[in-house]
């Protein structure tokens, strides 16, 4: 029962694995000449882009067996025939066979399942089984992560529907609208918005939802608004949300390839600009308009960076991704012309016959049976690892039996001959190419598993490292904090001391001048009564004197007029008059001014 679980999964294993290499194999030559084509042509409208990107991811879904004879590997394989043999292709005699078999028949032969004979087969099948179960486990193992990584994306937008309001304001559904009746979608178009720093988003196929963050309507205006409303409508007419789901689906399944990873991408960036080129030529919204409303939204939900694969996995999908390209696309692209569709059509019509077909063409050879070569030694099964092909017991074909006579004895099997080439050198050779590809494989797994362990360790490094990194950066960040906060409370008590030392020092100031003012000011009231005593003694000592003065000019006229040049004066007439009339009168305007000073000091 163990060995039938095992033999099941080891064909399931095997089956699983042909085809992913096979698929893989033609969708990185379907990527390479997509991407020789596009530096080439350098198609400048996003469509093409869309569409010829959309070859490396159609490669993966169509038969692996799908082949025509006009194909590039058909041609390519002709061509390469004729450089490679000029004169004709060497063929290998092969007994039991009918007639001979070319040698690119037997190079293809492990991989069609056809059957050598018993010598040339060296390595046992345990070995080589546990190979590709093991490959098939792992690629098992992270599609199965894929799948997890791609439903928690999508819950987290889930969630954020389920958090967003309906939109009040009317103008986004007067816009709404608008931009439906333009693009003749019929379906109801909801808007609502959430309070998450998040692009714009469109999800919902049947009951579509446009989700925009509020910091986004609080920073545009109503053009702007116009042009994102557009642009999440252009998506919503292309069914955008079908068509990133089964790009998500594929990259699920082929995780482990480059060139798918590097296709999604590619055609994320050229939706993006494709939608912008729809709303641009709509006519709703002027291409310049466009333009600026592009890069005032992309500036108005900027949001952290994260990574590529982050980006590539979110079913939200990258507003911001290929800005440059999508904006020259959007400055040089105008709506494009019936004969250009008509030749872009053709030209990605026929670029698809030749590329999509990539399967090897059947040869009608008739030596060579499906599955086996016919031999007459008993062959066993050779693991699908090793360069042999797997061989299968065959019988040797039965002589002819004569009508009275015995049946004939089973003919010897004959040895293989390769264009003239000894049968032991030929058994020697494939010997040691079986073990040179057995060491080569089993050395390339020991590689494949030292750098997963290698990458393991740079990760979990790289994963310390930044963790360190977030710590050290949360440390210095709590230590610069602290460093402020103390750095403020210093300032703080300096500018207290300093205010209360001002204080201090202009109350003193002005106690000082209180006090300097209030001794001038007693200063100038002892000055003034000093100055008004001395003023007064003045005036009564002046008067006494005029008095007294007067008294004596009374008393003694002669004296006054003693050893003056005039003792008398000579009237109008003539008549001599004595001075002392005149001292008189002195005496007497000696006596009114004492009075009028004594008067005035009275007043004083």
């Amino acid at each position: 029962m163990d060995s039938d679980i095992f033999t099941a999964v080891t064909g399931l294993s095997d089956g699983v694995l042909d085809f992913l290499m096979q698929q893989s194999l033609y969708a990185a030559a379907a990527a390479a000449v997509v991407w020789t084509v596009l530096a080439v042509v350098k198609p400048r409208h996003p469509l093409l882009h869309l569409a010829l990107w959309w070859f490396v991811l159609a490669r993966l879904v169509l038969p692996a067996d799908l082949a025509a004879s006009w194909s590039l590997r058909t041609s390519a394989e002709t061509l390469l025939a004729k450089v490679v043999w000029p004169l004709g292709e060497p063929h290998v005699n092969v007994i039991g066979g009918e007639g001979s078999v070319p040698v690119s028949a037997l190079a293809r032969a492990p991989t069609e399942g056809t059957a050598l004979p018993v010598e040339a087969v060296t390595a046992t099948a345990t070995a080589g089984d546990m190979l590709p179960v093991a490959l098939f486990l792992f690629w098992l193992g992270g599609a199965v992560a894929m799948a997890i990584l791609l439903v928690r994306a999508e819950r987290s937008a889930r969630n954020t529907i389920a958090m967003a309001e309906a939109a009040q304001d009317p103008l986004l559904g007067q816009l709404v609208d608008a931009w439906a009746r333009r693009f003749g979608i019929s379906r109801r178009v909801r808007v609502l918005v959430t309070e998450e720093a998040t692009a714009p988003f469109t999800a919902g196929v049947l009951r579509p939802v446009i989700v925009l963050p509020r910091t986004l309507l609080d920073r545009l205006d109503a053009v702007e608004m116009s042009a994102v409303i557009g642009h999440e409508m252009s998506h919503i007419r292309s069914f955008d949300v079908v068509w990133r789901m089964v790009e998500r689906a594929l990259l699920v399944l082929f995780f482990f390839h480059p060139m798918v990873w590097m296709a999604v991408r590619r055609i994320d960036t050229a939706r993006e600009a494709a939608c912008d080129v729809s709303a641009a030529n709509s006519g709703v919204v002027a291409r310049n308009s466009y333009a600026k409303s592009l890069l005032s939204a992309l500036k108005a939900f900027r949001i952290e960076p994260e990574m590529a694969f982050a980006r590539t996995l979110s079913i939200q999908g990258g507003t911001g991704d290929g800005l440059k390209t999508r904006l020259v696309w959007l400055k040089g692209e105008t709506a494009m012309s019936t004969p250009a569709k008509i030749v872009g059509t053709v030209g990605i019509v026929g670029l698809g016959l030749l590329v999509l077909p990539m399967a090897e063409a059947r040869q009608t050879e008739p030596s060579i049976e499906t599955g086996t070569l016919t031999s007459a030694v008993t062959t066993v099964p050779v693991p699908p690892s090793a360069p042999a092909v797997k061989a299968a017991a065959v019988k040797a074909p039965e002589a002819p039996a004569a009508p009275a006579a015995p049946a004939a004895p089973v003919a010897p099997p004959a040895p293989v001959v390769i264009a003239g080439v000894p049968d032991k050198d030929f058994e020697a050779k494939l010997e040691q190419s079986i073990d040179a590809r057995i060491e080569a494989e089993e050395a390339a797994r020991e590689a494949e598993l030292e750098a997963a362990e290698a990458r393991r360790e740079a990760e979990m490094e790289a994963a310390e490292a930044r963790r360190e990194a977030r710590l050290a950066a949360a440390e210095a960040k709590r230590e610069a904090e602290q460093a402020a906060r103390e750095a403020r409370l210093e300032g703080q008590r300096a500018a207290m001391e300093a205010r209360r030392e001002a204080l201090l020092a202009a109350s003193e100031a002005r106690r000082e001048a209180h006090q300097a003012a209030a001794e001038a000011r007693r200063e100038a009231m002892i000055s003034k009564e000093l100055g008004e005593r001395i003023r007064r003694d003045v005036l009564r000592a002046t008067a006494n004197s005029l008095r007294a003065t007067a008294k004596d000019m009374r008393a003694n006229p002669q004296r006054f007029t003693e050893g003056n040049a005039v003792a008398y004066i000579t009237d109008s007439s003539g008549k001599a008059v004595r001075v002392e009339t005149d001292m008189r009168k002195a005496a007497e305007r000696l006596e009114a001014e004492a009075a009028r000073l004594e008067q005035q000091l009275k007043d004083i």
